[in-house]
């Protein structure tokens, strides 16, 4: 887990494999939409979104 917020998020991010694939979430879906986008102009591949826990609970889906 990388907190989006920390001051180190850019150098954390920069150790992991951009070949692997990446999935990111927070809460809301806010922080990890960014996160997103500075790791796909950072050059990762395979990122994907899954949004927040809130949609997830709101879809039905168990969000823990």
């Amino acid at each position: 887990n990388i907190d989006y917020k920390s001051a180190d998020f850019e150098a954390q991010v920069n150790k992991l494999n951009k070949q692997k694939i990446i999935y990111l979430y927070c809460r809301t879906g806010n922080r990890s939409e960014k996160a997103y986008a500075l790791l796909k102009s950072m050059g990762f591949r395979s990122v994907y979104n899954i949004g927040g826990f809130v949609d997830l609970k709101e879809a039905g889906l168990p969000a823990e």
